[in-house]
């Protein structure tokens, strides 16, 4: 990395941006299929996105 290259520049912005799609996703299918049965709960919702999410983070931080 260089020294005057910001973290964005560094990591992309298309990562950036597949990323947050990605956690959205998750946030949406999560709730979709807990509602299969009955009415979902919004913490294992909440959960898996920060999980997800911090997956996200971990591959575009460490590779």
């Amino acid at each position: 990395m260089n020294s005057g290259d910001s973290l964005i520049e560094d990591i992309g912005i298309k990562d950036i941006i597949f990323s947050v799609i990605m956690v959205l996703a998750v946030i949406v299918l999560t709730d979709r299929w807990l509602s299969r049965f009955g009415e979902s709960d919004p913490t294992i919702v909440v959960a898996s996105a920060v999980l997800v999410g911090a997956l996200g983070a971990m591959i575009l931080f460490y590779i």
